[in-house]
Protein backbone atom coordinates (compact mmCIF):
# COMPACT_ATOMS: atom_id res chain seq x y z
CA UNK A 1 0.00 0.00 0.00
CA UNK A 2 0.79 3.95 -0.20
CA UNK A 3 3.78 4.39 2.85
CA UNK A 4 2.55 6.73 5.84
CA UNK A 5 4.66 9.62 4.65
CA UNK A 6 2.19 9.89 1.49
CA UNK A 7 -0.86 8.95 3.75
CA UNK A 8 0.46 11.57 6.10
CA UNK A 9 0.82 14.33 3.28
CA UNK A 10 -2.73 13.25 1.72
CA UNK A 11 -4.76 14.16 4.65
CA UNK A 12 -2.18 17.44 5.29
CA UNK A 13 -3.01 18.81 2.05
CA UNK A 14 -6.99 17.91 2.81
CA UNK A 15 -6.51 19.86 5.84
CA UNK A 16 -4.97 22.68 4.41
CA UNK A 17 -7.72 22.40 1.69
CA UNK A 18 -10.55 22.10 4.27
CA UNK A 19 -9.00 25.41 6.02
CA UNK A 20 -9.10 27.77 2.60
CA UNK A 21 -12.21 26.87 2.15
CA UNK A 22 -13.64 27.69 5.59
CA UNK A 23 -11.57 31.27 5.44
CA UNK A 24 -13.05 31.60 2.20
CA UNK A 25 -16.64 31.18 4.20
CA UNK A 26 -15.85 33.65 6.68
CA UNK A 27 -15.12 35.89 4.63
CA UNK A 28 -18.44 35.95 2.62
CA UNK A 29 -20.11 35.95 6.43
CA UNK A 30 -18.30 39.13 6.85
CA UNK A 31 -18.52 40.87 3.55
CA UNK A 32 -19.30 44.26 5.11
CA UNK A 33 -16.12 44.37 7.03
CA UNK A 34 -13.37 46.60 6.92
CA UNK A 35 -10.93 43.61 6.94
CA UNK A 36 -10.57 39.86 5.20
CA UNK A 37 -8.80 37.04 6.33
CA UNK A 38 -6.21 35.05 4.41
CA UNK A 39 -4.25 31.39 4.39
CA UNK A 40 -0.73 30.88 3.06
CA UNK A 41 0.63 27.75 3.10
CA UNK A 42 3.52 28.33 0.85
CA UNK A 43 6.22 28.63 4.10
CA UNK A 44 5.13 25.50 4.81
CA UNK A 45 5.59 23.82 1.60
CA UNK A 46 9.15 25.79 1.21
CA UNK A 47 9.67 24.21 4.86
CA UNK A 48 8.59 20.68 4.07
CA UNK A 49 10.76 19.73 1.26
CA UNK A 50 13.39 21.44 2.89
CA UNK A 51 12.99 18.61 5.69
CA UNK A 52 14.70 14.91 5.19
CA UNK A 53 12.04 12.24 4.57
CA UNK A 54 11.89 11.46 8.79
CA UNK A 55 11.82 15.28 9.79
CA UNK A 56 8.74 15.69 7.20
CA UNK A 57 7.18 12.61 8.47
CA UNK A 58 7.35 13.73 12.24
CA UNK A 59 6.04 17.21 11.25
CA UNK A 60 3.74 16.37 9.16
CA UNK A 61 2.21 14.17 12.44
CA UNK A 62 2.05 16.88 14.53
CA UNK A 63 0.29 18.98 11.96
CA UNK A 64 -2.35 16.51 11.27
CA UNK A 65 -2.77 15.52 14.93
CA UNK A 66 -4.13 19.12 15.88
CA UNK A 67 -5.22 20.81 12.81
CA UNK A 68 -5.31 24.17 14.93
CA UNK A 69 -1.38 23.74 14.23
CA UNK A 70 -1.82 25.37 10.96
CA UNK A 71 -3.93 28.12 11.96
CA UNK A 72 -0.69 30.35 12.32
CA UNK A 73 -0.93 30.50 8.57
CA UNK A 74 -4.43 32.34 8.56
CA UNK A 75 -3.50 36.14 8.97
CA UNK A 76 -5.78 39.36 8.79
CA UNK A 77 -5.51 41.89 6.29
CA UNK A 78 -6.91 45.08 6.79
CA UNK A 79 -5.49 46.66 3.40
CA UNK A 80 -7.59 44.39 0.92
CA UNK A 81 -11.42 44.70 0.72
CA UNK A 82 -13.44 41.48 0.39
CA UNK A 83 -14.58 40.34 -2.82
CA UNK A 84 -17.53 37.98 -2.58
CA UNK A 85 -16.77 37.04 -6.26
CA UNK A 86 -13.35 36.47 -5.31
CA UNK A 87 -14.21 34.54 -1.89
CA UNK A 88 -16.45 32.66 -3.94
CA UNK A 89 -13.68 31.35 -6.64
CA UNK A 90 -11.38 30.67 -3.52
CA UNK A 91 -14.23 28.41 -2.17
CA UNK A 92 -14.80 26.58 -5.38
CA UNK A 93 -10.90 26.49 -5.75
CA UNK A 94 -10.32 24.68 -2.51
CA UNK A 95 -13.15 22.54 -2.63
CA UNK A 96 -12.52 21.05 -6.13
CA UNK A 97 -8.44 20.69 -5.05
CA UNK A 98 -10.30 18.35 -2.17
CA UNK A 99 -12.25 16.47 -4.44
CA UNK A 100 -9.71 15.81 -7.16
CA UNK A 101 -7.26 14.49 -3.94
CA UNK A 102 -9.74 12.10 -2.73
CA UNK A 103 -10.41 11.11 -6.19
CA UNK A 104 -6.97 10.38 -6.66
CA UNK A 105 -6.92 8.34 -3.32
CA UNK A 106 -9.77 6.42 -4.00
CA UNK A 107 -7.98 5.26 -7.88
CA UNK A 108 -5.00 4.44 -5.82
CA UNK A 109 -6.23 2.22 -3.28
CA UNK A 110 -8.45 0.72 -6.15
CA UNK A 111 -5.56 0.14 -8.39
CA UNK A 112 -3.58 -1.09 -5.39
CA UNK A 113 -6.36 -3.57 -4.09
CA UNK A 114 -6.93 -5.03 -8.20
CA UNK A 115 -2.97 -5.65 -8.21
CA UNK A 116 -3.53 -7.46 -4.89
CA UNK A 117 -6.48 -9.38 -5.93
CA UNK A 118 -8.28 -7.42 -3.45
CA UNK A 119 -11.23 -6.45 -5.74
CA UNK A 120 -14.30 -8.11 -6.00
Amino acid sequence: MMNEVTLDLVKLSLNMQTIKQSVAAKNIANIDSNSRITVNFEDLITQLESMSESQKSQYVKVLNENTENLNKYIQTDNTELTSIESEHADSTKAMLEYQAMIEALNRKISMKALVMGGSK
